[in-house]
């Protein structure tokens, strides 16, 4: 928590700036009990403004467990072993699995740690791939008409509720700041499946009438298997399955979207013990740009370009005002995609010191 905070203060001491927004800076969190949900399927109100570990299955198929399941209490061994964190005892007080999983098996933890006298929350997941059914996308002609997106997710989220947080709000000089601390010491890909992770959040035109939301997500972590290339540093992309855009960026050099705070790590393809800062930056500039970039690419799909289609949800172009814009969510994105039935793997990470403001 010190470097954290000597991190943060080197940086903001480097900025001229006339305030600051918070949004969300950690809190003690106590135990797991109701801040776990397993094949969700929608955010019950009881898991906004806190801290929950959402994880999924791949969309496309089932693994049995019912929806919003909580999580089974589980004290037969400690998520520690995979994650780098270890968890204190009552071991059942703070982890919570899937159904049925055994060592090693898709599990998540919470819990607090005393750090320079004031209480830290910690987080923990392991996704274990192995034996995870596949369903193929559906196309017609040649064209895809259901996406299964067969993707198992451990994603740490706060999802606000109640407030309006406008990270551009301010005018040009407006910038979005998000960190965190970040450990990814236990993975293993195999076949066509690959193992991201990093910090995310969400953006919600509150001018749309179909109230969409983007996604802004920057991968610490890429481990694609032999018959996966590198990822892209950064991309505009369609999430068909929730008929949302995602702006991908990562923590290198030059990127358009966003930019790496100094002191930050870069990303990486290497699995790694011990705490590494992740930080960056999204400028009235940046968002601006990707939000043009998200409605040229809308204005490339084919069936946009009719005029009968003119107005429906996917080829309404988004606001390009960056005022218009609220948080939706923070996260902590961390998933398994794979291509084919032919993948597996599994992937412990662990992550504590969410920081989220903006200056201006």
């Amino acid at each position: 928590m010190k470097r954290l905070a000597f991190l943060i203060a080197l940086t903001s001491a480097t900025l001229a700036y006339a305030g600051t927004d918070y949004f969300y800076v950690s809190q003690p969190i106590g135990d797991i009990d109701g801040k776990t949900m397993f094949n969700t399927t929608y955010y019950p109100a009881d898991k906004f403004n806190k801290p929950v570990w959402s994880v999924d299955n791949s969309t496309g198929s089932s693994d049995g467990t019912p929806a919003n399941h909580p999580g089974i209490a589980f004290s037969g061994w400690n998520l520690g072993d995979f994650t780098g964190l270890p968890v204190p005892t009552p071991l059942q007080n703070y982890q919570r699995s899937k159904p049925g999983a055994s060592y090693g098996g898709t599990a998540v933890s919470m819990h607090d740690v005393m750090d320079g006298g004031v209480l830290s929350p910690r987080f923990g997941a392991m996704l274990n791939a192995y034996g995870i059914p596949y369903t193929p996308d559906t196309y017609e002609n040649g064209r895809l008409i259901v996406s299964h997106r067969n993707i198992m997710g451990a994603n740490l989220g706060y999802a606000f509720s109640g407030v309006d947080h406008r990270p551009f709000s301010r005018g040009a000089s407006s910038v979005f700041n998000f960190s965190m601390m970040l450990q990814i010491p236990s993975v293993a890909v195999e076949g066509s499946a690959r193992a991201h992770a990093g910090p995310s959040f969400t953006l919600q035109d509150m001018t749309d009438p179909f109230n969409r939301y983007i996604w802004f997500a920057h991968w610490a972590f890429d481990y694609p298997s032999g018959n996966n290339g590198p990822a892209p540093v950064q991309s505009i992309g369609e999430d068909v399955a929730t008929a949302s855009y995602i702006v991908g960026s990562s923590f290198n050099q030059g990127t358009t979207y966003s930019t790496m705070v100094p002191g930050s790590s870069a990303s990486t393809n290497q699995p790694w013990s011990g705490w590494k800062w992740f930080a960056f930056t999204v400028s009235y500039a940046q968002i601006k740009k990707a939000l043009e970039d998200i409605n040229t690419a809308i204005s490339r799909i084919d069936d946009c370009k009719l005029p009968q289609n003119f107005g429906e949800k996917k080829c309404t172009h988004l606001s390009t005002n960056p005022a218009n814009y609220k948080l939706g969510m923070l996260h902590l994105d961390a998933e398994f995609v794979r291509t084919n039935a032919n993948g597996g793997g599994y992937m412990g990470l662990s992550n504590y010191g969410w920081w989220a403001y903006s200056t201006y």
